[in-house]
C-alpha cells in the first residue's frame, strides 16, 4: 500500500469558487508532490485552508508556512495524536518569517511576532523542515532536528519549457517597442522603488520605442513607473501561468532586489519565472540571483544604483540578438535543471526521509 501524503498547502485568500492555493503552495507542495512520477509511490492529497488531516488518515502531513486562524490553537493537540498513531510531519517554509521587522516593512502581516512564534513551534515539531534556500536553512537550523534545503523548480507542463523553443516568441522588429516588465506582489515596493529613477528616465529617453509594463506591484498604489496590469480575478497559481504567459510578452524582464537580510534568504524563482517568459532579464547583482545569474551568459547582473540599471537597459534595448541571446540561454537553464519533473528524484527522498523518521 502507498504511503498517504497530506498536502497542507498555504492559501491565499477566498475566492468565489473556494480558497485559492497561494503561488508558494503550488510551487513547494502541490506541483511537486503530486507529479505523475511520484504517484507509483505516495498517494498524495492537497488541502488549503481545510481540517488537519484526521489521526491514521495519513502517513505523512507537509505543512507549509502556517495553518488557517481557526486550526492554529489546535495543532499542538493534533500533533501529539497524528505522531502517536505513526504519523510524520515535514513543515515547508520559503520565506524567513522569523523576521518580524522585515515582515512588518513589508505591509504583511499584522501579527508578525506570533507567526514567528508558530514557525518556531512547526519547525520543532517536524521530523524534517524544507526549505527553498541555504541562507533560510541557517536560519531554521536552532529551531529543528532537521532540514533540508530544496530549491524552487517550475512545472514544465504549465510553463512549457519542454517544448521545442518553448516560451520563446517572436519578437517586434525594428519599428516595434520593446516591452519591458516586472512581475510581483505590493509587498515588492522598496524593490521597485529601488530602481523607479531609471525606469523613469528609460520612459523619457525612449518615448515611443520602450513600453514599460508592471504586473501586479502597483495595483493598490500609484504606479511609480510604468503601465499597471491587473491581475486576473483567478488567484490559483495555474491560471495565473497561463495568464502571464499570455498577457506578458516582454523583450526585457527586470528584477530589482534590494540587498537586505530578508532577501537574502529569498530563493530565485522570480529569475526562474522571468527565463521561462523567454524574456531577457536584467536583474540586481546580489547573492539571491548568484547561483543561477551570469552576467553576459543568461542575464545582464546590476548594481543597486541608476546609472547602472539605465546603462543595462540602454544595451538590451539598443541590441535585440543580445536580448534573445540572454533570453534563450536562460531558457534552455530553467528547462534543463530547474523544474519539477527534473527533480522528482529529490522530492521523492524527502517523503521517504520523514516517512522513515524515528521518534
Amino acid at each position: 500500500m502507498r504511503p498517504r501524503v497530506a498536502l497542507l498547502a498555504a492559501t491565499a485568500g477566498r475566492r468565489r469558487d473556494g480558497p485559492a492555493i497561494a503561488p508558494a503552495g503550488y510551487v513547494r507542495v502541490a506541483l511537486p508532490y503530486t507529479q505523475p512520477a511520484l504517484l507509483g509511490w505516495f498517494d498524495p492529497g492537497v488541502t488549503a485552508g481545510g481540517p488537519l488531516p484526521a489521526v491514521g488518515s495519513a502517513d505523512l502531513a507537509v505543512l507549509q508556512r502556517d495553518l488557517p486562524e481557526p486550526l492554529r490553537d489546535g495543532f499542538a493537540a493534533w500533533h501529539r495524536d497524528f505522531r502517536n498513531a505513526g504519523g510524520r510531519l515535514v513543515y515547508e517554509l520559503d520565506d524567513d518569517l522569523l523576521d518580524g521587522d522585515a515582515l512588518r516593512l513589508r505591509s504583511a502581516p499584522r501579527d508578525a511576532g506570533a507567526l514567528a512564534d508558530r514557525v518556531r513551534a512547526y519547525a520543532a515539531a517536524a521530523d524534517l523542515v524544507t526549505v527553498s534556500t541555504p541562507t533560510l536553512a541557517g536560519r531554521l537550523a536552532d529551531h529543528a532536528a532537521k532540514v533540508r534545503v530544496v530549491p524552487n523548480a517550475l512545472d514544465a507542463r504549465l510553463w512549457r519549457t519542454g517544448e521545442p523553443g518553448g516560451a520563446l516568441r517572436p519578437r517586434p522588429g525594428p519599428s516595434g517597442p520593446v516591452r519591458i516588465g516586472y512581475m510581483g506582489t505590493a509587498t515588492h515596493g522598496a524593490d521597485l522603488a529601488l530602481v523607479s529613477e531609471a525606469m523613469r528616465a528609460i520612459e523619457t529617453r525612449f518615448a515611443g520605442r520602450a513600453a514599460i509594463e508592471v504586473a501586479g506591484a502597483f495595483e493598490r498604489a500609484e504606479p511609480l513607473f510604468g503601465a499597471r496590469i491587473a491581475l486576473p480575478a483567478d488567484a490559483r497559481y495555474p491560471a495565473f501561468v497561463r495568464w502571464i504567459r499570455a498577457a506578458a510578452d516582454w523583450d526585457i524582464a527586470i528584477i530589482p532586489l534590494v540587498d537586505d537580510g530578508f532577501n537574502r534568504a529569498k530563493s530565485d524563482l522570480k529569475f526562474l519565472e522571468s527565463a521561462a517568459l523567454g524574456a531577457a532579464i536584467v536583474c540586481s547583482d546580489v547573492p539571491t540571483y548568484r547561483d543561477v545569474a551570469r552576467d553576459g551568459h543568461n542575464c545582464l547582473c546590476v548594481a543597486n544604483d541608476t546609472g547602472a540599471w539605465i546603462a543595462a537597459l540602454e544595451r538590451l534595448i539598443a541590441d535585440a540578438g543580445l536580448r534573445r541571446r540572454l533570453a534563450g540561454a536562460a531558457h534552455r537553464e530553467v528547462a534543463a535543471r530547474r523544474t519539477v519533473q527534473g527533480q522528482a528524484g529529490l522530492y521523492r527522498d524527502v517523503l521517504d526521509a520523514a516517512l522513515g523518521a524515528t521518534a
